[in-house]
């Protein structure tokens, strides 16, 4: 039993002493773990949404915006004629007008046989998150259509957003709002995982919401490593300010 005890005592010794930058890289480990583990689809259980589903493909909209015409652009949506906004790798960002009103289309590719079988793609992992993110509070912007598309040997998905507010401006950095959403993150337990004025929108009333929440994840309360991965978001944050405002 004494061995038990020191063992155990070393270990708690060594976990507590171990640096910031390791308990991130753990974290994130975590993290990638856990989203292949928790394969879901949170779409299927909402009754507010039209759903067209099979293994090849699978189509997500929210009923107020599923007219016949909408669903047969999502059924077609890589073939239509989309104007281009910007790309990251291989994040493809575009602007479509749906019966008369302007939408974003996120999409990404991901290729490879065996990790298709345990990732979910990047729209329903957007998808997702946005219902998680909503029932504890914090504030993000919510899609309105998902798709995904599977082959064999890789998985596309798309996800549509209404084109709703402007980014945040570096000035608002102090504005009250900018620490209410900090707030709001660290009393849900999630870590955004790029938290920065790109990524948070204001919409026409003022309010501030969260965009590029694919990666958003939630940690237990009191969890250290929660603790470590939101000071090193928050550094972050400060650190991306310092250097804008520099420019």
């Amino acid at each position: 039993m004494n061995k038990v005890l020191i063992v155990l005592a070393c270990t708690i010794a060594i976990v507590a002493t171990v640096s910031e930058e390791f308990k991130y890289r753990l974290s994130r480990g975590y993290q990638k773990a856990f989203a292949m583990m928790n394969y879901t689809y949170e779409a299927l259980f909402d009754p507010g949404c039209e759903k067209e589903v099979c293994w090849k493909e699978k189509i997500f909209c929210k009923k107020e915006y599923a007219s016949q015409e909408v669903m047969q652009f999502l059924r077609d949506i890589e073939a239509r004629e989309k104007c281009f906004i910007s790309k990251n790798q291989n994040r493809l960002v575009e602007e479509v007008f749906w019966q008369g009103k302007r939408v974003v289309v996120k999409s990404v590719e991901f290729r490879g046989w065996f990790p298709n079988l345990l990732r979910m793609g990047m729209g329903v992992n957007i998808w997702n998150n946005a219902s998680f993110a909503k029932a504890r509070g914090v504030p993000v912007l919510t899609p309105i259509a998902l798709v995904e598309k599977r082959w064999w040997n890789k998985t596309k998905t798309f996800v549509v957003y209404p084109y709703e507010g402007e980014v945040c401006k570096n000035e608002i950095k102090e504005s009250p709002k900018i620490l209410v959403l900090k707030e709001a993150l660290n009393q849900a337990k999630l870590i955004h995982d790029d938290f920065r004025f790109k990524n948070i929108v204001m919409l026409e009333d003022g309010t501030l919401q969260l965009i590029d929440i694919d990666k958003i994840h939630y940690y237990p309360k009191n969890s250290p490593v929660f603790k470590a991965r939101m000071r090193h978001e928050f550094r972050k944050f400060n650190l991306a300010n310092e250097v804008h405002a520099q420019n």
